[in-house]
């Protein structure tokens, strides 16, 4: 570190960056056939970074929690009821304790990338200035490329009623160190658009102000949405690893939410690790990721311990079209949310149950934004 260089300070911030002991997950899952293109991993990101091979990552986004004060939910709709339960809180007793949750996160992710590698963090004005100022320590300030904003979309709602300029776009912060890979993205230059000296060009470069890709936080009728409350747009993720990595690069994510990053990474050729504290988190990230047919494992931090039986039962029927399985013996009564427990299971899936990892033989999942009834393949 340049002993000259700015360095941020708050009461309490240790002298010495924290010493984490490393996390060995065990994989407990493992999905499609052929050799794991990725990981998802539940658990603690601490531990799990701290895990990682040195410059084994080529590309890190990271989308922490923005030291909002709020708390978020995963909304969803099940048997014709809107209910919602808790994700995560971005709740923090102080500043300063936000900020060691950052640094001890933004070191280890450093450690973690390669010498070519590149860093995206993902803020908006609440904390970006203290950030930015944080990860030039951390990850050098030469390395600072880029600061770039994304406007969220239209303004409507209590937003136009604010008081204030309206807040609509959020910070990413772009990190690149020696040699990282760039590709340019170009965008289609407006209808009439005609060059000087003629000729339609090949389009313009894309600008640090992104304005075209509108949250899908902000559309209700997104069948991107999976009810996570801080999802990201998948064509805003697409547009990151497309222009900061190559095909087989391996994508670093310890914020998964709804695992965005990885279907991302997954439909562009390359691998990834992602990692969430929440079981939530991971399950719709699982989902997402069953539905791309990608090839990838689970991993957790402390396995869970099996379950004793309980009343669910597969049953195989005759149908028209060939073999069915069905799942039955869930009660049917209402739970708290007004919803039977049938109609509140979002995917499940079959395999052997002495085989370790688990490697499922028949995966049925509900299909995205409807809730109750059957739940087919």
């Amino acid at each position: 570190m340049d002993p000259s260089a700015p360095r941020l300070w708050w009461p309490g911030r240790p002298a010495e960056p924290l010493c984490v002991e490393a996390s060995r997950p065990s994989v407990t899952e493992r999905w499609g056939e052929g050799t794991p293109a990725g990981t998802v991993l539940l658990g603690e990101n601490l531990g799990l970074l701290a895990g990682l091979e040195p410059g084994s990552v080529d590309l890190a986004y990271l989308d922490p929690p923005f030291y909002s004060g709020e708390r978020y939910h995963f909304r969803t709709t099940a048997g014709g009821r809107r209910f919602e339960v808790g994700a995560f809180a971005d709740q923090w007793p102080s500043l300063g304790a936000y900020l060691a949750f950052l640094e001890d996160r933004l070191r280890l992710v450093a450690r973690a990338l390669s010498p070519r590698g590149s860093l995206y963090l993902h803020l908006d004005a609440q904390a970006a200035h203290y950030a930015k100022v944080l990860a030039d320590e951390v990850l050098g300030a030469a390395h600072f490329s880029r600061q770039i904003v994304w406007r969220i979309g239209w303004v409507s709602g209590f937003k136009a009623r604010a008081k204030n300029w309206v807040r609509n776009h959020d910070v990413l912060l772009y990190y690149a160190r020696p040699g990282a890979p760039f590709e340019r993205i170009l965008l289609p230059h407006p209808e009439g658009y005609a060059r000087r000296g003629g000729g339609e060009g090949q389009g313009r470069p894309l600008d640090d102000v992104w304005v075209d890709l509108p949250s899908i936080q902000i559309m209700s009728y997104s069948g991107e949405k999976t009810g996570y409350g801080t999802q990201k747009n998948l064509a805003l993720l697409e547009r990151i690893v497309r222009a900061s990595s190559r095909p087989g690069d391996r994508v670093l994510d310890p914020f998964a939410g709804a695992g965005t990053a990885a279907v991302a990474a997954h439909r562009l050729g390359r691998r990834f690790v992602v990692i969430d504290a929440s079981p939530l988190a991971v399950h719709l990230t699982r989902r997402r990721l069953v539905a791309e047919e990608a090839v990838f494992t689970v991993a957790e931090e402390t396995p869970s311990t099996t379950a004793p039986p309980g009343p669910l039962r597969v049953r195989v029927v005759d149908r028209a079209e060939g073999p069915a399985l069905c799942l039955e013996g869930a009660p049917e009564a209402a739970g708290p949310e007004g919803t039977s427990e049938l109609e509140r299971i979002d995917a499940w899936w079959v395999y052997d149950g002495e085989e370790r990892p688990a490697r499922p033989r028949f995966v049925a999942l509900r299909p995205t934004g409807r809730r109750g009834g059957s739940v087919p393949r």
